[in-house]
Formats: C-alpha cells, sequence, structure tokens
C-alpha cells in the first residue's frame, strides 16, 4: 500500500514534466523501481513496528504480574514455625521411646482460611502418621481445598486456627484429572523422584504391574518415544499411571483426589488395596530392608462413594458447619 501511494504521487508530480519533455523517460522509470523498492521496505517496517507495538499490552500485564506482592515472606515464617511446633510436639513424645518424630500428628484445628472466599472448617481433626485417612461430604462443601491445603497444593491465607503438617514430612497432593508433559513414559513416571533408588526402571515396572498396568510395562517403559504413548492410553491406564507416578515419588504424605474415580468395582478394589498396602508396609517397592527401618506413610483422600470409606483408618465428614470423625457405619449414601 505505502509503495502504491508514492509511485501515485510520483506519477502526479512527474508525470506532467515527462510529457512536456523536462524530466526524460529513462530516468522517470529508474526513479519508480527504486520508489517501488523503497515502498516494500516501508511496507515490512511498519508491519514490524506494528508487531513490537502489539507485544505491549503483554508485556505491561507481564510487568503488572512480576510487581505484584508474594507470599515468599508469608511462607517462610509458616515454615519457621511449623519447625519450631515439631521440635516441641517431638520433645512431648519423646518419653514414649524411640521414633518419636514418627508420632507427631498432623493437626487441623479450627480452621478459618481465605482462597477468594471464606473457607471455614471448625472442629479438630488428629491424624497420627501411618494411617489412612478420608474425607466424605456433599459436593462443595471443601474435601477438596482441604485436602489441597494438606497436600501444599496451596498456602491459603489462615483468618483463625491452625493446620500443621510436621516439618519432615514429604507432601504431595493429586489432582483427580491426570497431567503428563511432553516426554517418555518413563520420564513422566520418574517424575520428582528425589532418590534415584526410586526411579529405577524395576521398581516403576513393578508398581505399575501392581496396579495391573501390564501394556504400559510392557511397551512404554522400554519406549523412547515421547508423544505417541500418551494418544494411546484409555482414561483408565491415565489414571493408573497418575497415580502410580505419585507412588513413585515416595512422598510420606500422599493427598489423592477420588482415586477411585475412574474404575469400576473390581480395580477399585485393587486401588485401595495397593494404596492400603503402601500405608502398612511404609512405601511401594522399597527393597529388602525392614519396615520398622522406614518413615511412615501416610493417604489422606476423598471419596465420591460408601465402598471406598472402608479401606480408610479414620474417616472425617467435612461440612461448611466444620470437621467432625464419623464410624464406619454413620456412614451414609446420601452424603456422596
Amino acid at each position: 500500500m505505502a509503495g502504491l501511494i508514492f509511485i501515485c504521487s510520483w506519477y502526479w508530480f512527474y508525470g506532467r514534466e515527462v510529457i512536456g519533455g523536462t524530466l526524460s523517460l529513462g530516468f522517470f522509470l529508474a526513479d519508480i523501481k527504486i520508489i517501488d523498492k523503497f515502498g516494500k521496505e516501508f511496507t515490512e517496517l511498519y508491519m514490524l513496528c506494528m508487531k513490537v507495538e502489539s507485544t505491549f499490552p503483554d508485556l505491561c500485564r507481564i510487568s503488572v504480574l512480576l510487581n505484584k506482592p508474594t507470599d515468599l515472606e508469608d511462607r517462610l515464617l509458616s515454615e519457621k514455625d511449623v519447625l519450631q511446633r515439631t521440635r516441641m510436639l517431638r520433645k512431648q513424645v519423646a518419653s514414649a521411646g524411640e521414633g518419636a518424630l514418627d508420632r507427631v500428628p498432623i493437626l487441623v484445628r479450627n480452621l478459618q482460611f481465605r482462597m477468594g472466599i471464606l473457607f471455614n472448617f471448625r472442629g479438630n481433626m488428629e491424624i497420627a502418621q501411618g494411617t489412612i485417612v478420608c474425607f466424605v461430604g456433599a459436593h462443595g462443601e471443601g474435601k477438596t481445598t482441604l485436602l489441597k491445603v494438606l497436600g501444599n497444593a496451596i498456602f491459603p491465607h489462615i483468618v483463625v486456627g491452625e493446620v500443621f503438617v510436621p516439618a519432615h514430612i514429604r507432601s504431595l497432593h493429586v489432582c483427580l484429572e491426570p497431567c503428563f508433559f511432553e516426554g517418555t513414559l518413563m520420564e513422566n513416571m520418574c517424575f520428582g523422584v528425589e532418590v534415584s533408588s526410586d526411579g529405577a526402571k524395576d521398581r516403576v515396572r513393578a508398581i505399575l504391574r501392581t496396579l495391573q498396568c501390564e501394556d504400559c510395562v510392557d511397551d512404554g517403559v522400554e519406549s523412547t518415544d515421547r508423544k505417541m504413548w500418551q494418544s494411546q492410553l484409555t482414561v483408565k491406564e491415565r489414571h493408573t499411571l497418575n497415580l502410580a507416578r505419585a507412588v513413585i515419588a515416595n512422598p510420606y504424605l500422599l493427598c489423592l483426589h477420588k482415586p477411585t474415580m475412574a474404575y469400576g468395582a473390581r480395580n477399585s478394589e485393587t486401588v485401595m488395596q495397593f494404596l492400603q498396602t503402601f500405608v502398612r508396609n511404609r512405601g511401594a517397592e522399597q527393597g529388602s530392608a525392614p519396615v520398622e527401618s522406614r518413615r511412615p506413610r501416610t493417604v489422606i483422600y476423598t471419596s465420591f462413594q460408601k465402598k471406598s470409606t472402608e479401606y480408610a483408618d479414620k474417616i472425617f465428614k467435612i461440612a461448611k458447619t466444620g470437621v467432625s470423625e464419623m464410624k464406619h457405619e454413620e456412614v451414609v449414601d446420601e452424603m456422596f
């Protein structure tokens, strides 16, 4: 467009001089070529300037986000408080003998916090390490949010009360929807592993086999393909791999949102038995080391059906009015 404007202007001003004989035709045509080339360069420069200008709104948003206040100071104060509290509770339970650190409980006491809206979990919740705990309650009562807080997936602004997870406990929250990054199956399965032995291929294969994901064991673990394996997975296999990756990471506290949602009755039983074994054996596929020499493993999960609550050592009902412990026989279908 710019070149066309320049050429039209050249015709308008100097065309009459060519007709009048004051300007040679060759000079006139040569200048048109130069003007046409200049117009194209100007067009490219204009388009480049427009692209640069179009980035300014994004740069402004990035600048605003980069300069927003962070919660780093709050997290640092929280970590110091948790560390001090862990030491204090450890001294209190030390009189019962060795392994005092493993007897420090996970606590939720009259917790109120803000995450956009105010969440209210009045009541006391004490979870011993090395147990399986189930959260039940109607939809929208806060089960998932409380699970994320305990799994360190969100850091809430606490208004009243406290939530305490001992400082030495490495926690992991597993959401309902599986998510994998671009890489091989083995790279995905070993994501988050802190000790190289936890990511050993034999251990990964053994855990996948226990969870009845034989196809992934036979084909995926040995494969170096970075994309195709994901497109070939069924819904059940995606959820199984999501669970397997969490167990392979070997956390001390595993928070699971509806771990049996994608399975039928038979597979649900397999998953819950696997989690039960993970807790009882203080890990999965941990070698020949005595169970007593390992740190306790704790599992907290939400349930959408009564059957899966049978595997829990403790059941807590989560409601807007607060949290309360329940007995197994008190759980009814209307709660889900």
